[in-house]
Parts: structure tokens; C-alpha cells; sequence
């Protein structure tokens, strides 16, 4: 009886040692297994931002290239608009056949250096009139002349979705004199379906993650 006993008390212990030692095996790859996720998390959430942020610096590059196309065809427009030594209906139909040529910019409104309406000339397309102000502020005008071109909020363009503002100055001989601004409102919807286009190919075929 006794032995018996003694043979079970080694085995218990010879139990709770094999535990002990699978704990203390098992232990040490939970804590490495936990770590290695964290780590992995981690790696994909940068992962993820670098995307966002590599994605956002696609979409800027974008907008900003539109931005800079549509100025260079106001200048265009602007300049033929400025040749102060050809008749006027000259200039105008300069300016008309540059509207025509034109691949961003569809409708332009002249002003003088004071910002005072001259002329608008346009593309067809209903409700241009209405959304072009009557007169150019003067810190709209110090800003477009400092910096070349300057642009305001976005604003609703009727069913077309989104336009954006543009106002770039004109300048007139090696003295580069004031002649007037150009005003226009650039439409975003076809650089909507650029950034949908971004968007599914980004996304796995989502067209609004941009």
C-alpha cells in the first residue's frame, strides 16, 4: 500500500512537471505570437497610409495639372484679347477660335484691370451667364495678379455636378501693364471620372474611394 502510494506520488509529479514544462514552452510562443502579430498589424497600417498618402499625391498631381492646363489656355485666350493693335472684332475672333481649340476651358469673361464685365465669350452652355460675377473683388484680383492665377471655392454647376473658379490677370508689353482678367469656371466633371477612374483602379473596382 504503501509503495503503491509512493509509485502514484511519483507520477503525479511527473505530471505536473510535464505541464510545468509545457507551459513554460507554450508561454514563450504565445508572447512571440502576439509580438509577431502586433508587428504585422503595424507594418499594415503603414502599409495602408503610404497607399492613401502615394494615392492623395496622384489625385493632387492631377487637380493641379488641370489647374495649371486651363491657366496656360486663359492666358492664350487673354493675350489675343490684349493685342490692343488689331481691331476689336480681330481680337475677338482670335479669341472665339482659341475658345474652340480649347481642351479645359469652355467659356471665358473679360474684365478690366478694375474688374468691371467687358465680354463674355462662350461655348454653349446654359447657366454660364448666371454663375459669373458681375464684378471681380479686388483681393480676387491682387491675388490673380501676384500669383498668375488664382482660383476660388467649387461651387454647384447645375446637373454637370462640380466647376471651379479661375481668374488669371493680363498683362500687356515688356512693362507688363495691367490689361484686364480673364474669368472662367472649370468644369470637373470629366476630371471626376479621371478620379474614378483612379479610383476603381486603386480600389478593386470601387469608383468613389477617391
Amino acid at each position: 500500500s504503501t509503495s503503491a502510494s509512493g509509485a502514484g506520488e511519483v507520477v503525479r509529479l511527473r505530471v505536473k512537471q510535464s505541464l510545468a514544462l509545457a507551459l513554460l514552452a507554450v508561454i514563450p510562443l504565445a508572447i512571440v505570437t502576439v509580438v509577431l502579430v502586433q508587428v504585422n498589424l503595424r507594418r499594415l497600417e503603414i502599409s495602408a497610409k503610404e497607399y492613401r498618402l502615394a494615392v492623395s499625391d496622384t489625385v493632387a498631381r492631377l487637380v493641379r495639372s488641370r489647374v495649371r492646363q486651363a491657366g496656360s489656355e486663359l492666358r492664350a485666350i487673354g493675350a489675343a484679347l490684349a493685342q490692343t493693335e488689331a481691331p476689336p472684332a480681330d481680337r475677338l475672333r482670335t479669341a472665339r477660335a482659341l475658345l474652340l481649340g480649347a481642351r479645359h476651358v469652355d467659356q471665358a469673361a473679360l474684365y478690366d484691370a478694375r474688374g468691371e464685365h467687358v465680354e463674355t465669350l462662350r461655348i454653349n452652355r446654359p447657366g454660364f451667364a448666371a454663375n459669373r460675377p458681375d464684378r471681380l473683388d479686388e483681393a480676387i484680383r491682387g491675388q490673380a495678379a501676384a500669383t498668375g492665377v488664382t482660383h476660388g471655392d467649387t461651387v454647384a454647376a447645375g446637373a454637370e455636378g462640380l466647376a471651379l473658379p479661375l481668374v488669371v490677370p493680363i498683362f500687356v508689353g515688356e512693362q507688363r501693364v495691367l490689361f484686364g482678367f480673364l474669368w472662367t469656371s472649370l468644369r470637373l466633371d470629366d476630371l471626376g471620372a479621371s478620379l474614378g477612374r483612379i479610383s476603381r483602379r486603386r480600389f478593386g473596382g470601387e469608383a468613389h474611394r477617391v
